[in-house]
């Protein structure tokens, strides 16, 4: 059974949805031929798409004035971010939590109750801790403190499906299928131990290959031929 609201699995069927004993490849495939209906039919009543192209578009927007690689040209914008954006975003996430928890029914003309409280919750927050760590950056110059980061950026998108893969395999029944037996109290630490390995295995990828696997793939489709991923020997020494 799923909640008709959100098209997610109900509280008392969220175990046998993760993980079901017995349950293998094709119960997985039976699902997924028919589940993901109800999680698009939430994606469309509560307005994600547009909030996520939103988002991209402000990528976009950093990507082409290379803010990034400015950073200190923009410390004015980014205090007025970071200020706004916890005045904003912290009342703001509250209200959502609360209704989220509390289940109290909002009026929800086409889904726009709910966008206006992610909008006023999720998007200034993020831009306040992003508007607050590019400020610290700044201010400490201290570009090799963050520097074993490094990789696991370059690898963004390789490690994003990764994560989807790895959640899938620890909880779900086609691979461990924990997802039955554990609670929200080994999540984080589950997603932490995720998180050092993807550190570790995006340092040891790009010590040997040019870009990650995907992002290979990506970088040949956008630009239309063929890149050469493995690193000549002469650059590894």
């Amino acid at each position: 059974a799923v909640d008709k609201r959100t098209g997610l699995p109900t509280d008392d069927t969220f175990t046998q949805y993760l993980y079901k004993n017995g349950s293998g490849w094709q119960e997985w495939r039976n699902w997924q031929a028919s589940g993901y209906l109800y999680r698009y039919g939430y994606l469309i009543e509560s307005n994600r798409f547009q909030k996520v192209f939103g988002m991209f578009l402000i990528g976009f927007l950093v990507g082409r004035k290379m803010m990034y690689a400015h950073l200190e040209d923009y410390t004015a914008l980014f205090k007025k971010l970071r200020r706004w954006g916890f005045i904003i975003g912290i009342p703001g996430s509250i209200a959502l939590a609360g209704f989220e928890i509390f289940g109290k029914p909002l009026p929800n003309p086409m889904g726009l109750a709910h966008t206006t409280l992610y909008a006023i919750s999720v998007v200034p927050l993020s831009l306040a801790y992003v508007s607050w760590l590019c400020l610290h950056w700044v201010k400490t110059k201290s570009n090799t403190r963050f520097k074993w980061l490094a990789p696991l950026g370059r690898m963004a998108l390789t490690n994003y499906i990764m994560q989807t893969l790895l959640g899938i395999f620890i909880f779900y029944g086609v691979g461990l299928g924990l997802g039955g037996d554990i609670g929200p109290t080994l999540f984080f630490p589950i997603a932490f131990a995720i998180y050092i390995f993807q550190i570790i295995f995006s340092k040891w990828w790009l010590s040997h290959f040019n870009y990650g696997p995907l992002e290979w793939i990506w970088r040949m489709l956008t630009y239309g031929k063929r890149l050469k991923i493995v690193k000549d020997k002469s650059h590894n020494n």
